[in-house]
């Protein structure tokens, strides 16, 4: 209730604008003569309020702690009745305090104004204002419309018998603890109750029907994750996932379902379900608390089982021991998904609302096959002006996103590296030992969208720059090959557009492009360098038809185009099997070309969904016109569930690697290549045990061919023949995130054995990303609301290398130089490390600010990393050993 100086001063408020605004004449009845001038009406008493009604809070504005106010016109009557009311101003708007305001003002009463002291109908302007402190209880969406009820009562009546008897069938008993799953339906936009929509409970095929007020309840629920559906007439399909516990009152499970107009997804509070057989999800609260990775977004990946990073120096995404796999955003190819030498991603944590690893995936993805990584973008905020920023050893970032209107919202970033400058505090010759050239690294980035009920448009820009150079007077003791000017450059401009359009019933088209220029310059020394320059335009376009809940069928087009420039200046590109050679001489060569790639695809895919069984079917074709081949790769997804809480799965596939460009140049490489193509099988099995803890397990082989290797034949240099085989199989315990603890267990094992053709004395090898046994164990603890802790223990087999041979003196280069032994023939020691972050939390004014301290390699253990040749200790193997113990502190800021 208003307090007594408001009542007064609204009053006053309410003279003066009757006074000043009425604008009604009336002629006095004893005026005898027209002619006569006449007298104005005057307001002799205002009116009033006799009756206050306090309006139901809007759920969706309570729950997200939002206050507002409604202006409006209102008529009132001789009697002191609102019979009209106009809308001025709502601020903010679509939160339900519009029709909240309008439901209670109906409802007011008023004593009535008078003219010339005498009852009178007048207009005035009232302002209701919403304030959290005035509410008593949790608001509840209640109403006595009865057209809705009618409504609810002629659905009713149309169900057959058996939805009839559906709608009060109790679910089958559960061993074990259950709970009871209540929900409410609402209305995208209006925020209003939706009734008579039937929801199911997958897995059990019940279901219940929402009722006047759009709500709905299952009992007997088994805890854990489970998932509702909801197909409509009016409404777009929905399904949302929601975590059921026992024995307490769980959250009310909310859908928001969107009328027959476009949506780009449905707004659902809960997690989508899984198209493919297997994935792996990690969002951004678990990135920014993983301790030992500062924050970097795909460096959190390295503990998922199917992923691992590759060693410090090198860029890349490893999958099941096979080899890189692709970096993927608005269903496009990212182009520079690390920082030069890898040292951290190059899309900030804070522009990213969840990653997605899919070592099994659809027929959208081509040109990579061994696996795909997901980037999915956090949504700016819609209703205020919000903004993060962070400091670590690694870099300065900010972050600022916002509504521009109720339909567009614009948020960007920043990033300046700090590492380049802060080993100037340490002995950069000393740091060589754990890594290479660090250059300085920015990065900056800007998103747009638009939305309205049938379209929404996506931009997005991305810059990425990296300087480092060293100049080296003498010969580098871990590299003769290093004198001179070091030089490390790289730049890139990545554009990308998205449009979603519903184009009628059930009709869906996407379509994008994207724009990619990247400058790469490396001077390794005074007589060897490369520079390229790639310009890559990527155009899609795809319809989603959905013929009904158990049927969806979708078509697509992609067209890629590249030029690529390159100079190479005796050096050769890297290929699997070179990465720990030793020898480091000179590749003999030059070339300077400019090269246009096309390659034109289609696919489709068919989506079907029968109780508790859902395939995911499709076909790709494919032309490369570098190597002038055609390709058609079938994939299978299938996913069943035989019981509640358990999911069986299964992928196959057939998946191309694609060749870089330089490998088919004539000077340096061999045009005769073709792409890598694999067979990928997998089974496997999902299973929730409770509430929160939920394991998947996956085993898996592949068969590569067409492989590329280095050739001992000096004029082709190269050859696509080579074979591989992998089998192995990776396991995920994961405790889900809550308020007061996270966590998971990932366990992967891999048998990887390659054969090249020419390397008669060693028929098959190890591969330079074989790991046979990868163990992460990573966790947090909430141990007081503003204090957390974290910890990351890894436990990894050593990565295989090749050893030293001979040592030879090479009289034209002036040096020693090595020739190796059988490749990947020796493995070094086992990796292991633990790493501690402790974090505290405290709120400044409308700032919540996180302090963050970590320790590295907590107990001092050196793990080798890669292998040099020491010019000065010929015929002996050199290692360059992981950082040892070290620590750092991070701050971390949003409002």
């Amino acid at each position: 209730m208003f307090c007594s100086y408001q009542m007064v001063f609204r009053h006053l408020l309410l003279w003066l604008t009757c006074l000043f605004s009425l604008q009604t004449f009336a002629q006095s009845p004893n005026q005898a003569n027209p002619a006569e001038p006449t007298s104005a009406p005057k307001l002799t008493k205002a009116p009033s309020l006799s009756k206050f009604v306090q309006a139901v809070y809007p759920i969706k504005a309570f729950q997200e702690k939002i206050e507002g106010f409604v202006i409006m016109k209102l008529t009132i009557d001789q009697q002191g009745q609102v019979v009209d009311m106009a809308t001025d101003e709502v601020s903010p708007p679509n939160y339900g305090f519009e029709d909240a305001a309008k439901e209670a003002v109906k409802a007011f009463s008023f004593t009535p104004a008078e003219i010339d002291h005498q009852p009178a109908m007048v207009q005035i302007k009232y302002r209701y204002v919403f304030k959290l402190n005035q509410v008593n209880e949790t608001p509840k969406v209640e109403t006595a419309n009865l057209e809705k009820q009618k409504k609810l009562q002629e659905i009713k009546a149309q169900l057959s018998t058996a939805e009839q008897t559906e709608l009060n069938e109790p679910l089958p008993e559960i061993d074990g603890p259950t709970g009871t799953l209540e929900g409410i339906l609402l209305e995208s936009g209006s925020q209003a109750p939706v009734a008579g929509v039937r929801v199911v409970l997958e897995g059990f095929d019940v279901g219940r029907l929402s009722n006047e007020n759009g709500r709905f309840r299952f009992l007997g629920v088994p805890v854990g994750r489970v998932s509702l559906i909801v197909n409509d007439q009016e409404f777009d399909s929905a399904m949302g996932s929601f975590v059921v516990r026992a024995d307490r009152k769980n959250p009310v499970a909310t859908l928001y379902l969107v009328r027959k107009k476009f949506s780009d997804e449905h707004k659902i509070k809960g997690e989508a379900p899984k198209r493919v057989a297997t994935s792996y999800r990690i969002k951004q609260d678990e990135i920014t608390q993983i301790a030992g990775i500062d924050s970097d977004s795909l460096k959190s990946l390295q503990d998922l089982p199917s992923i691992r990073r590759m060693s410090f120096d090198m860029a890349g995404l490893v999958f099941r021991g096979t080899g890189p796999g692709a970096l993927y955003l608005y269903n496009q190819s990212v182009q520079t998904p690390f920082h030069l030498s890898g040292i951290r991603s190059a899309i900030p944590t804070s522009m990213i609302g969840s990653i997605e690893v899919m070592p099994d995936f659809g027929v959208a993805y081509d040109r990579v096959g061994s696996g795909v990584v997901q980037l999915n973008l956090v949504e700016a905020p819609k209703d205020r002006l919000r903004g993060k920023f962070e400091y670590n050893p690694f870099e300065i970032s900010a972050y600022l996103g916002g509504p521009l209107s109720t339909k567009s919202t614009l948020s960007g970033s920043f990033r300046q590296g700090l590492f380049y400058d802060h080993l100037k505090l340490v002995n950069p010759s000393e740091y060589l030992k754990y890594g290479v050239n660090v250059p300085r690294t920015s990065d900056a980035h800007l998103r747009y969208t638009y939305k309205t009920n049938e379209h929404q448009l996506e931009l997005f820009g991305s810059w990425l720059g990296d300087f480092g150079n060293r100049n080296f007077t003498t010969i580098d003791q871990y590299d003769p090959n290093r004198r001179g000017l070091l030089k490390d450059q790289q730049q890139s401009l990545q554009l990308y557009a998205q449009l979603k359009s519903r184009l009628k019933h059930e009709l869906y088209h996407q379509g994008n492009i994207s724009y990619a220029v990247i400058d790469y310059q490396k001077d390794f020394s005074q007589v060897k360098k490369q520079s390229l320059q790639l310009h890559h335009i990527n155009v899609q376009s795809q319809i989603r038809k959905i013929f009904s809940k158990n049927y969806t069928l979708v078509g697509g087009f992609e067209q890629v185009s590249e030029r690529l420039s390159y100079d190479l200046m005796n050096v050769t590109p890297m290929v699997e099997g070179d990465a720990w050679r030793l020898d480091g001489s000179l590749e003999k060569g030059q070339a300077q070309q400019k090269r246009w790639t096309l390659s034109p695809s289609a696919w489709t895919e068919f989506e079907w969904k029968l109780l508790r069984l859902q395939v995911v079917a499709g076909l790709r074709a494919s032309y490369w016109s570098d190597t002038d081949q055609f390709l058609a790769q079938p994939r299978l997804n299938i996913r069943y569930q035989p019981a509640f809480g358990t999911m069986l799965k299964l992928s196959a596939g057939s998946y191309m690697q694609r060749l870089d460009p330089r490998f088919l140049d004539q000077n340096v490489g061999n045009p005769n290549l073709q792409h890598q193509q694999n067979i990928n099988l997998s089974a496997g099995f999902e299973q929730r045990f409770s509430e929160s803890i939920s394991m998947d397990f996956t085993g898996y082989y592949r068969d590569i061919q067409h492989r590329l290797h280095r050739s001992l034949d000096p004029i082709s240099r190269y050859e696509s023949d080579g074979t591989g085989q992998v089998a192995g199989a990776e396991m995920l315990i994961r405790y889900d995130l809550d308020h007061r603890f996270y966590g998971w267990a990932s366990y992967a094992f891999n048998y990887v054995r390659l054969k090249d053709d020419f390397l008669k004395a060693q028929p098959q090898r190890r591969s330079d990303f074989d790991q046979v046994h990868k163990f992460s164990l990573l966790g947090g603890w909430k141990i007081l609301p503003s204090l957390s802790l974290n910890l990351r223990w890894r436990y990894i087999s050593g990565s295989p290398y090749t050893d030293l041979n001979t040592v030879l003196f090479d009289s034209e280069q002036g040096r020693n130089i090595a020739t190796n032994g059988f490749i990947n023939e020796y493995q070094f020691s086992t990796f292991h490390q633990l790493d501690l972050r402790v974090d505290y939390a405290f709120a400044i004014r409308y700032w919540k600010v996180t302090v963050y301290a970590q320790l590295y390699n907590l107990y001092g253990h050196r793990n080798d990393e890669k292998a040099y040749f020491d010019a000065s200790r010929p015929g002996q193997l050199q290692t360059v050993q992981s950082m040892p113990t070290w620590s750092s502190i991070g701050i971390r800021g949003e409002f």
